[in-house]
């Protein structure tokens, strides 16, 4: 039979590895069927022409080809052997491809069982990471019938860049897992080499650039390095595959009468890893292990001491000489010495920061902190993310960074939106939350033929002149009876721009009617953050934004819902995922990029069509709009965040943290409410969670500021205005939870005073 794209595949295991090989192979125009003990995981390949399988005989009965991607040894048998698993439902002359790393014996009686049944069976066990799995450029080593191997040869270059047949059943799983024990003996051995050199005083860059050139590199170095530097030790695979494969590497050996001592050793490292950090953990924290034990976080230029030892130093005048020099020569260069208004934190408070990696920054005076700003929101993974850098190196030296002219990326980032978030249809690039606000707002007006706008208090929109209006919260008296007055954000800002602007607070079912009744053939877009950003992630509820939404609806008003801070980072989908309501037009920034400036504005495909180059139509450009760099990190941020558990590791990072510190104000006595979810959370002093902006006048946010600075003298980074969330990225799951709580305990003691 010769293998054409008819040939029907089922998939079985679609997490990490497995659903990235899946896609591909859809994407290739194979007709796939999927399953996973967890459905959630198939979603985007459902998503992408998929199809599920109710179960594991429905699958196998139907297919020409089964191929798994499992986690070990047990789950390969449960699923293969059985009354209900695979090799009992296959038909005669089907085959089957396992992309799991089994064990030796297993593969043989499967094998066995196979030919007794008429059925092919490949082992194919894969390597590389999880993002050479997107690409389909993972290596592949493959045993069993040379035939079969050649006939499905086609499907694996699907999947694989570099494929290897290595003969008999068994011996794919053999040559695997050397590979892994040479990369785990490596992983302990090169956070050995680099403590030696840091603790010896030689700068960790000189370190690692005299190992690039010498005969002590390695691919596993040149992989690994960077990640410990970074401090997120390698998520992508886990302390429990690593002890599992190098279990199963040391019992080939074993089988073949002898024992492995590194292999012995590197597994006694590993089981110390995981006992200490657990099993689900990345498996570099066989390097953290060294790092802990000699008090020595491995971050250049010269390492730092872990951070509960040494992150207790006041950030005040005294320990801040290379910042004054900065502020001080600043000053003679820009207005009060910064690029941008919101870093002058005063003459004696400015930061300025001379590195960042994973979830840590370090001042210009070589202080460390843990940061919960990160950049007011776009880093969503982590400083300086390996993955998402070295696809934007990629881009810049092999294909450039702008010509003025279209690229394949265009579409691609856009079909990676619409599948995340259904109320993307069409879509068009900016460079920043300012400039994707303006294009929303001018389609909107442009579609309506209409002028006016709405704008919810507490919502910021970005720097331009209509969006610069607010109410002045801050000087209200909640007791007089009357509204907050609406002032400008600043100088500069022509009274003008005010006239076709209203204000209304948010969750104020009564203002939202009087809106209405008021402008309703006037009004052009309602624009709003259902999560305000920036007054403590106080939210609309489900049934303001769902009434909200039916009178734009009804009155042919655009909702325009601002996802610069929410999308991609509350939930895959934004903000709106969670409330199960669509905007007309939708806003994305700062997590789309991981920190590199990247922006863009959509929603449906009649409101959007109102932008073009034709006569009348809505003008929308850029000189720098959708240039390769930004779509690169958009590309690769997007593709780690569809098929990662980024976004959930980050919800439970954030929820920990809450947790604990609840306890905090808990023990100290103080009323405290959260608001948002847990990737940007607020935290309010109050007993209940404020329903909109003016009901933060009444929080004790003169506490929270105190206890915030207190915090930031210990290590903690975060903005001192309880307005501001606390943001989490995925490299947040490396820090020492305990360490913080403790610090946040003597913080609000210091704070209270």
């Amino acid at each position: 039979m010769t293998l054409s794209l008819k040939t029907k595949i089922f998939f079985i295991g679609v997490g990490n590895m497995g659903n990235p090989m899946a896609m591909n192979l859809i994407k290739a125009g194979y007709d796939v069927k999927v399953f996973d003990q967890d459905s959630s995981k198939a979603q985007n390949l459902l998503s992408s022409g998929g199809v599920w399988a109710n179960s594991l005989a429905a699958g196998a009965s139907w297919a020409d080809l089964v191929m798994a991607s499992l986690p070990g040894p047990p789950q390969v048998r449960s699923v293969m052997l059985g009354e209900s698993g695979v090799l009992a439902h296959l038909k005669p002359h089907a085959s089957v491809i396992d992309t799991s790393t089994s064990a030796v014996d297993l593969v043989q009686e499967l094998v066995q069982i196979s030919l007794q049944k008429q059925v092919h069976y490949l082992e194919a066990p894969v390597t590389n990471a999880v993002d050479f799995a997107a690409l389909g450029k993972l290596s592949i080593f493959v045993g069993g019938d040379e035939t079969t191997f050649h006939h499905y040869k086609p499907v694996l270059e699907v999947i694989g860049e570099k494929i290897f047949y290595v003969g008999k059943p068994g011996n794919a799983a053999t040559v695997k897992l050397l590979t892994n024990l040479l990369w785990f003996v490596s992983a302990a051995t090169i956070g050995e080499a680099l403590m030696l050199g840091g603790k010896a005083g030689v700068p960790l860059d000189t370190v690692w650039e005299a190992i690039k050139s010498s005969a002590g590199n390695s691919w596993v170095a040149e992989h690994d390095v960077p990640s410990i530097f970074a401090g997120h030790y390698d998520p992508s695979f886990s302390l429990d595959l690593c002890v599992k494969d190098l279990t199963l590497v040391n019992q080939i050996a074993n089988s073949q009468g002898y024992s492995l001592t590194m292999g012995g050793v590197a597994k006694s490292l590993f089981e110390q890893a995981r006992a200490t950090y657990g099993g689900d953990v990345g498996e570099l924290h066989v390097a953290k292990l060294l790092e802990d034990r000699v008090g020595m976080l491995l971050r250049p230029p010269h390492g730092i001491p872990q951070p509960h030892e040494t992150q207790g130093q006041a950030l005040n005048h005294a320990y801040r000489p290379v910042q004054e020099k900065l502020l001080k020569e600043s000053k003679a260069l820009m207005p009060q010495g910064v690029a941008e208004n919101y870093r002058y934190w005063g003459e004696d408070q400015t930061v300025f920061v001379d590195r960042a990696q994973g979830c840590y920054i370090t001042d210009a005076d070589g202080r460390t902190f843990v940061d919960f700003r990160l950049g007011y929101g776009p880093i969503i993974l982590g400083y300086r993310d390996m993955r998402v850098d070295r696809a934007v190196i990629e881009q810049i030296t092999q294909r450039g960074t702008l010509t003025g002219f279209s690229t394949a990326l265009d579409a691609k980032v856009v079909q990676q939106i619409t599948v995340l978030c259904p109320n993307i249809e069409k879509m068009r690039f900016a460079n920043s939350g300012t400039e994707a606000v303006m294009g929303a707002v001018r389609t909107a007006r442009g579609f309506t033929k209409r002028k006016r706008i709405a704008i919810v208090e507490g919502g910021f929109h970005g720097l331009y002149d209509e969006m610069m209006w607010k109410s002045d919260v801050e000087s209200w008296d909640p007791q007089s009876g009357t509204d907050p007055i609406v002032i400008p954000f600043g100088a500069g800002i022509p009274e003008k721009t005010r006239d076709l602007v209203d204000v209304i607070p948010l969750n104020s079912d009564e203002a939202l009617e009087t809106l209405f009744k008021t402008r309703s053939d006037q009004l052009a877009a309602v624009v709003l953050e259902p999560i305000v950003g920036n007054c403590g992630s106080i939210s609309a509820s489900p049934q303001w934004l769902a009434r909200l939404r039916s009178l734009c609806t009804q009155n042919g008003t655009m909702l325009i819902i601002d996802e610069v801070k929410t999308g991609f980072r509350v939930a895959k989908g934004g903000a709106q995922s969670l409330y199960g309501i669509h905007a007309d037009l939708t806003t994305y920034a700062k997590a789309m990029g991981n920190g590199y400036p990247v922006a863009a504005f959509g929603g449906r495909a009649e409101v959007m069509d109102a932008v073009g180059s034709n006569k009348g139509a809505v003008v929308h450009g850029g000189t720098y709009t959708g240039n390769m760099v930004a779509l690169s990190a958009a590309h690769e941020t997007l593709n780690i965040l569809t098929h990662t558990n980024a976004l959930e590791t980050v919800d439970k990072v954030g929820t920990k943290i809450q947790e604990l510190l609840g306890r905090v104000f808990t023990k100290a006595g103080i009323e405290h409410a959260f608001a948002g979810p847990p990737a940007m959370f607020g935290i309010h002093f109050t007993p209940s969670v404020p329903t909109n902006y003016r009901d933060w006048r009444l929080t004790n946010s003169a506490l929270y500021q105190k206890f915030a600075w207190k915090l930031i003298e210990m290590g903690v980074m975060l903005e001192p205005d309880s307005r501001e969330p606390w943001f989490i990225c995925e490299a947040h799951q490396q820090l020492d939870l305990a360490w913080l709580e403790d610090t946040a305990h003597q913080a609000m003691r210091a704070a209270m005073g």
